[in-house]
């Protein structure tokens, strides 16, 4: 084997390599604004429980580019976060909002003024104690407060979010931006999770590096080289 033959079999497999790079590289996609700025639903989240038991939430991520028309459920979210961090929506890359809910039960420990513990608030008469202390403790949720009318009861959740964006696989050459949150807390429910990315738009004109094939007129040949380049079609 000659090294023109050498060459062109290289020249094949970087073509090769970059083919099946574009068909498999994961890319955010983009949302489809809807006339009028209408799209004011929010979107369809999903649940699922991993093999430890956690409950899972996840959704797509919306992806448009600076300048772009933003969707308006998601607009209102980024114009209400610019207003809060003092900021302007340009300015804005990713935004995640996740709605949580936390309900359960639990059984207090009652406290009379000498300290005594108990899991009634009346005694062997059925009497209740006044400013009768009442107290619950465990790893994700303390309360304290006391039967008075008057008193201002204290709580205190713990819990930590987790959340991750990802590309998921969907189909055979396609794969999506997802945002999955899960909590350690477990009465703590994801009843509404949302997604936007919002990137740079990408430029029609650069400087870049090709490899391929050319025709000098005659015939084609191996060709390698650097050029300016002018994007019509983006993968």
């Amino acid at each position: 084997m000659n090294k023109k033959q050498i060459l062109w079999n290289v020249l094949a497999a970087i073509l090769g390599g970059i083919i099946v790079w574009l068909l498999l590289k994961p890319s955010s996609p983009m949302a489809t604004p809807e006339k009028g700025n209408a799209a004011i639903a929010a979107p369809i989240s999903k649940q699922y429980t991993d093999a430890a038991g956690t409950v899972h939430t996840e959704v797509k991520v919306a992806g448009v580019e600076k300048g772009s028309e933003i969707p308006l459920f998601y607009k209102r979210q980024i114009d209400s976060m610019a207003a809060v961090l003092k900021t302007k929506e340009k300015y804005i890359e990713e935004l995640v909002q996740a709605n949580l809910e936390n309900s359960g039960t639990f059984i207090p420990i009652y406290i009379d003024t000498s300290g005594k513990q108990s899991l009634s608030p009346s005694d062997s008469t059925g009497t209740i104690a006044p400013n009768l202390g009442v107290y619950f403790n465990d790893q994700y949720l303390t309360l304290k407060g006391n039967l008075h009318k008057d008193s201002l009861w204290k709580y205190s959740i713990r819990e930590i979010l987790n959340i991750t964006t990802h590309y998921k696989k969907k189909g055979w050459f396609t794969r999506e931006l997802t945002v999955d949150v899960s909590s350690t807390n477990p009465n703590t429910r994801i009843v509404g999770l949302s997604g936007i990315s919002i990137r740079p738009k990408p430029t029609k004109w650069g400087i870049g590096f090709f490899a391929g094939t050319a025709f000098d007129g005659k015939k084609w040949s191996p060709s390698i080289g650097i050029g300016i380049q002018r994007s019509f079609i983006r993968f």
